[in-house]
């Protein structure tokens, strides 16, 4: 199953989901894959405030634009995921969704995912 999210937290059946992102168009560029815990809040909204919890997984200089975890992640937890590009030693951000809330202000979230009860 490939993830491809935006706010929220879909579902997924695979305890190993294989992340997916649009590639860059950049000669040279790699990718840096980062999945977080994602910290529960008492707000469940798409637009609420997200915290990251541990770090589970982590990969460097991907040369393809998707990613699997190695060991399968927790079922029951919601995480939080999010790519950025290398070139070298030269990183850019780690990309997030986006999204404006006129009582908020504008901002963005890693991407999310839930894995399922076993």
């Amino acid at each position: 199953m490939i993830v491809r999210t935006g706010q929220g937290y879909p579902d997924v059946v695979d305890g190993r989901p294989q992340l997916a992102w649009k590639p860059s168009t950049a000669a040279g560029v790699t990718y840096d894959v980062a999945i977080y815990e994602s910290l529960t809040l008492t707000v469940d909204l798409p637009t609420a405030p997200r915290a990251r919890g541990a770090l589970v997984a982590y990969a460097e200089a991907l040369p393809e634009p998707s990613f699997k975890p190695q060991q399968p992640l927790a079922p029951g937890k919601r995480y939080m995921w999010s790519v950025r590009l290398r070139n070298g030693d030269t990183v850019t951000s780690w990309s997030t969704t986006g999204y404006y809330a006129v009582i908020a202000g504008g901002s963005g979230h890693w991407f999310g995912f839930a894995t399922g009860e076993k």
